[in-house]
């Protein structure tokens, strides 16, 4: 049992699959084969192999790579622990359509492609979060494999003068320009109010504070945490997979310019985690 909660522990860090049921967690940690450590240069799978198999990126990088219509070595991405590799192929059953090469020495857990579908079905949190990694990646496809922001219709927007939504952090958005591999929009959080803590499964972004007072906490997985101030001028990241919160100091709206890549998928795309503050 202590190993099987050491896995689902290892497992809440994977950004696909953090939004699961603990029941489902548990469930896949029991499917789970034994550990793969593979050094690097060493190929996981390969081009055209079967997909019998979704495997979790514990420790290391994977690099997906194919051949072009010349024959030459294409990569296509490259995936840092913790992460899903293999997961498109296994949905359907196909066959691979990359091969996946360890970048240096990984360390990734098995899992068997027909239950863990079955996960899939069972568990729509799992699910949400799979599609949103599988949006994630067709929005951020090179130009030449897809369509080029050279073919979009240029736009442009005022800032509304009432939001448009309310964020999963609780802050007002306002949507402003957008672009298939980018969106912008201004984020305003009330005086003394406090965000949720959340977790993106997908998305980075870069904030720029326009206005306000307030203060930023930020942590990623094995790192110490890190507060910051917030005041006009500040700008700072937040890469996919980083925790934080926020809160207002001061007397009037904490307002700031937010660019997200890839633009927002929607609901399922952050989720609460535990930050410092209450409120």
């Amino acid at each position: 049992m202590d190993e099987t909660m050491n896995v689902v522990d290892q497992f809440r860090r994977v950004p696909e699959i953090q939004g699961a049921r603990q029941e489902t967690l548990e469930r896949m940690a029991g499917l789970a084969g034994g550990l793969l450590e593979l050094p690097a240069g060493a190929d996981l799978y390969a081009t055209d192999s079967a997909s019998d198999e979704v495997f979790v990126l514990l420790g290391g990088s994977i690099r997906l790579w194919r051949r072009d219509l010349k024959g030459e070595p294409t990569v296509l991405e490259t995936r840092k622990a913790p992460a899903l590799v293999g997961e498109a192929a296994a949905l359907d059953g196909g066959l691979r359509t990359v091969t996946a090469t360890a970048e240096d020495a990984v360390r990734v857990l098995p899992i068997p492609a027909d239950p863990w579908r079955a996960c899939l079905r069972e568990d729509a949190a799992l699910g949400l979060g799979l599609a949103n990694r599988l949006a994630a990646v067709l929005r951020q496809r090179p130009v030449g494999q897809g369509e080029a922001d050279t073919t979009v219709k240029f736009t442009d927007r005022i800032l509304p003068a009432a939001h448009d939504n309310v964020a999963p952090d609780r802050s007002l958005v306002r949507i402003l320009a957008q672009l298939p591999h980018g969106g912008m929009a201004h984020f305003e959080l009330g005086p003394e109010q406090i965000s949720t803590p959340q977790r993106h499964r997908t998305v980075s972004e870069i904030w720029y504070v326009l206005s306000g007072l307030g203060v930023m906490w930020r942590q990623q997985d094995g790192e110490a945490a890190r507060e910051i101030d917030l005041r006009p001028g500040v700008s700072l990241t937040i890469p996919v997979g980083t925790s934080f919160q926020f809160k207002n100091t001061g007397r009037e709206p904490l307002a700031a310019i937010g660019v997200t890549m890839p633009p927002w998928p929607g609901d399922g795309e952050a989720f609460e985690v535990t930050g410092p503050w209450t409120g």
